[in-house]
Parts: C-alpha cells; sequence; structure tokens
C-alpha cells in the first residue's frame, strides 16, 4: 500500500493506494483514515486499484478541504482529476454515506456504480442518525481514548468485539461471542491501528443527505444494511432503496453497524465483491 498527499484545487488530500485493476474509490467511515486496512486487502486481493482517501478532517486532510457533504464531494472529484482518473465505483461505509451520496448526485459522469455499506443516508436534522452517544464520544481526551482503545484490542481483541458489537448491534451479542473467528479479532487489531479524528467524525455527523441527491443518482447502487445496526438505523438504508432508482437492498438480520465482524462478514464480501464485478 503506497500512502501520498495529492495537491488538489480544494487542498492536500491524503490518500492510500493499492491493488490493480478497475478503480475504486473506498471512502472510509468515522473514526477513519486512508490507513484502514479493513476492507482494503479482499477488494485489491478481488482485482481492483483501490483509492482510498482520507476524508476531510482525517489523517492528513484538514477539515477545510471539505466541511459539507458536498464540498467533500467536490474534493473527491478533484482527487480523481488530479490522478487522472476518469471513471470510478465508489463504495463508502457509515458517515461517508452522504459523501458519497453527493459525489453521485453532483458528477454522474465520474461515477459508474456505487455501493453504501452501513451508511448514513437520513437527514442530518433526523433524531435517529445522530445518538449523542457518538458526540460524546468524540469530545474530551478523544486521541488518547483511541489510544487506549487500540492498545485493549491488541491485548484482548475478543472482549473489544463483544463491546464493539454490544454498543452497535441490537442484537444478542452472547450468541456471536460464541461464533467470533480469529479473522473477526485480527479485522478489530487492525480498525483499531488506523488513528482517529474526533474533528472529522463530529463534521461528518451534522452532514446532510437531501431526498433529491438520492432520488438523482443513476448509476447502478447496492445498499448493504444490517436490519439490525443500532449505530446506522436500518431506515436510512430503506429510504435510499426507495428513492434511488432501480437499487439493490441487501439486509441481512443481523451484523449489526459492524459488518466486517462476526457471522455473515465473508458472506457479504464476496456479495459487494460479484456486485462490483457485475458493473458494466
Amino acid at each position: 500500500m503506497r500512502i501520498a498527499v495529492a495537491d488538489t484545487a480544494a487542498g492536500p488530500i491524503e490518500y492510500a493506494e493499492e491493488g490493480s485493476g478497475r478503480v475504486v474509490l473506498f471512502l472510509h467511515g468515522d473514526c477513519g483514515s486512508c490507513r484502514e486496512r479493513i476492507v482494503h486487502p479482499p477488494l485489491a486481493n478481488a482485482g481492483f486499484r483501490l483509492i482510498v482517501p482520507s476524508r476531510p478532517g482525517h489523517g492528513r486532510t484538514p477539515l477545510s478541504v471539505g466541511r459539507t457533504a458536498v464540498d467533500a464531494a467536490d474534493a473527491m472529484a478533484g482527487l480523481l482529476a488530479t490522478l487522472r482518473i476518469t471513471r470510478t465505483i465508489v463504495v463508502a461505509v457509515s458517515s461517508a454515506g452522504p459523501t458519497a451520496v453527493a459525489l453521485a448526485a453532483r458528477h454522474p459522469d465520474l461515477i459508474s456504480g456505487l455501493v453504501l455499506e452501513s451508511a448514513v443516508a437520513r437527514p442530518a436534522s433526523s433524531p435517529w442518525g445522530r445518538p449523542s452517544s457518538h458526540r460524546r464520544f468524540h469530545t474530551g481526551c478523544h486521541r488518547l481514548r483511541w489510544k487506549l482503545l487500540g492498545l485493549a484490542a491488541h491485548l484482548v481483541p475478543r472482549l473489544v468485539a463483544v463491546r464493539m458489537l454490544a454498543v452497535t448491534s441490537l442484537h444478542d451479542t452472547l450468541d456471536i461471542r460464541a461464533r467470533l473467528k480469529r479473522s473477526d479479532l485480527q479485522a478489530v487489531r487492525r480498525y483499531f491501528s488506523g488513528g482517529s479524528s474526533a474533528a472529522g467524525s463530529l463534521a461528518d455527523w451534522g452532514h446532510d443527505v437531501p431526498e433529491a441527491d438520492l432520488a438523482a443518482i443513476r448509476v447502478p447502487t447496492l445498499i448493504v444494511h444490517s436490519r439490525d445496526d443500532r449505530s446506522v438505523p436500518f431506515a436510512g438504508a430503506e429510504r435510499a432503496h426507495a428513492l434511488i432508482p432501480g437499487s439493490q437492498l441487501v439486509a441481512p438480520a443481523t451484523g449489526g453497524h459492524f459488518l466486517w465482524i462476526g457471522p455473515g462478514a465473508e458472506e457479504i464480501t464476496q456479495r459487494v465483491i460479484a456486485f462490483l464485478k457485475s458493473l458494466p
């Protein structure tokens, strides 16, 4: 994986590049950066060239590059132009949803397909989409808190995984705990190794997803969202599916917000890869 900083019209954007083949712009979620390697290896190994920017306010990309979802989307289009990429698939996770939706709606000539995974797709004013626990987590000594979580994930990954599932899933975590595999624990370690930005995360949670933007999307779209997601409720996925013409909705009954942990994670990954490979 190569990491660099591109000088774009919107400002400096840090990004990682990995793999070769058809281009996929991967937009990380909350508490992430271009160093987040949860989804990278499977996609890169499946024959795709991954471009993974640190979104505005995350990693080494300043928040001034794009404080709103629209500005962030335009900045991502600028990054693609700087890298001389004229066409890409977009995969967006969690709080990257508003940026991905704005990008697909505003720059249709750039986008050939869209995947929204556990993605925010409700208005910023929605009482469901902005739980106060997120704000509490990202205030105060956030950086120290994240480092301590990273240490705990290294020492007792199973305990951290169960706690993550308890906070972000409506499912019985005792059932999932018994079925956690070694690969799940490795994924937890990788997740907390990438660093986190309070400023970027707080800005993300103020982003909006207008109905008009969802309805304007004209590219093949796959929405993957667990019905028991406590962090980003399933109602947002239903809204996106109803408004995006021809979209597909994959809705596992369990899995919570972190679909890459626990039973069914491998199946979901393969479902996403199959969709990407089916795009014209």
